[in-house]
């Protein structure tokens, strides 16, 4: 087990929801869906080493990530502001831009978003600013053909890259610089904080602005075109499963690629009915399959997991199930400042201090034992059980399990 692969779990130390409590939105019901904003990890990147390399991680994504606003349209696939999806930990990113009178706006296909490429990198480089540690992957995407522009594509990104005073100077700090034409290797986090790396899907020959889309650094699934939401799920299900597994072992084997794979489906259903099912029952979406199926200990590291109308559920069993041969952690809270995250199965916790200083204890058999000293009082933490955890501090003692009422969600931008 990779310690610096383990302290990406640390992320998830927000108390977990209730198992099974289903979120609702538009009529939809799906337990793994809709409520990331329950989540607030906006600095899971910046305690893990710098030497760690992005293919050892398993990175939540979103796909056709500004659409929230255009709600009820077939082209909807997020319920969530690009903002509260940074804070909610999500980390990549898909941007698509169509150029309309000269100007990067955010489309998907034909239906404009509200959204233009200035917004979205201002959003960029703010957080980064605010969170340096952490790294953002954008897929920029040229989305169909120009409308009443008399430039191209390529030339608008470069006016934003190089001279428009709203996003030059943030590109200049922010945009990771491939070393050489053509990069040969996906960067560490070392060469990635406090940075943008751009998966470009638009030509600039032979120029490269970051990893093309086509290049043989990544491996992406995407079995978007579900003809029947009902055998076509199935068929998609089992795409997914191949491409998760195939990732673990692709980074178990280090060889070297970036596995993306995407839960959405459209063209034969609708976005929403792909993730989170039918209003009826009749079908599980996606996103119920996946998390479900992750949560029970498959699929080992990720890679990047691309969402439709993700939840905390879903977010938090791509992350840390990568870890420590398949566990599933339990999170707890302790005192203020002070987190564990336990995987059952390896018999090890570790610790989060307010300073974000990870330590690891492990001990024989069933039973773990640790301690810590917290504002001069001394606490204890003993678990024979995977889903119950006693700690006691001060005058008592009182029993945490994973079946905890959610935190307060966190407020949507306007």
């Amino acid at each position: 087990m990779r310690l610096s692969t383990s302290i990406f779990s640390l992320v998830f130390c927000a108390l977990a929801a209730q198992k099974g409590l289903a979120e609702q939105y538009l009529g939809y019901s799906s337990p793994y869906s809709f409520d990331a904003n329950y989540q607030h990890s906006s600095r899971w990147m910046t305690t893990m080493p710098s030497t760690t390399n992005l293919t050892h991680l398993s990175i939540p994504g979103t796909h056709d990530t500004m659409t929230s606003v255009i709600v009820g349209s077939i082209y909807q696939c997020q319920n969530l502001h690009l903002r509260t999806q940074l804070q909610s930990g999500i980390r990549f990113f898909d941007i698509r831009a169509r150029l309309n009178n000269n100007e990067l706006l955010i489309y998907h296909q034909n239906q404009y978003t509200q959204h233009s490429y200035v917004e979205v990198l201002t959003i960029f480089f703010n957080f980064l600013e605010a969170n340096p540690g952490e790294t953002i992957l954008m897929r920029l995407k040229e989305e169909l053909t120009a409308l009443n522009s008399t430039i191209d594509f390529l030339t608008a990104f470069n006016y934003y890259r190089l001279n428009d005073p709203e996003t030059a100077p943030g590109c200049a700090k922010h945009f990771w610089v491939p070393p050489t034409l053509g990069p040969t290797y996906v960067p560490t986090l070392g060469d990635l904080r406090s940075k943008i790396l751009i998966l470009q899907n638009f030509g600039s020959d032979p120029a490269e602005y970051g990893i093309k889309w086509e290049s043989p650094l990544l491996s992406i699934e995407d079995d978007y075109d579900i003809p029947d939401l009902y055998a076509g799920l199935d068929e998609k299900f089992q795409a997914i499963t191949s491409g998760l597994t195939s990732a673990h072992n692709g980074i178990d084997n280090n060889n070297g690629k970036l596995y993306l794979s995407h839960l959405s489906a459209s063209v034969g259903v609708l976005p929403i009915e792909a993730a989170a099912g039918t209003k009826n029952g009749s079908v599980v979406g996606m996103n119920d399959r996946t998390g479900s199926w992750l949560q029970s200990g498959n699929g080992g590291r990720t890679g990047v997991v691309i969402i439709d109308f993700p939840g905390q559920q879903l977010a938090k069993s791509n992350q840390p199930n990568s870890l420590n041969n398949h566990s599933t952690p339990t999170y707890l809270l302790f005192h203020q400042y002070k987190y564990h995250t336990l995987y059952p199965k390896s018999k090890i916790l570790y610790f989060l201090s307010k300073n974000q200083t990870p330590t690891s204890t492990s001990a024989s058999s069933n039973l773990i034992k640790a301690s810590h000293t917290h504002n001069t009082k001394s606490s204890n933490m003993i678990t024979s059980s995977n889903t119950t955890v006693n700690i006691g501090m001060g005058r008592g003692a009182y029993e945490v399990t994973p079946d905890m009422p959610k935190p307060t969600p966190q407020p949507q931008p306007r």
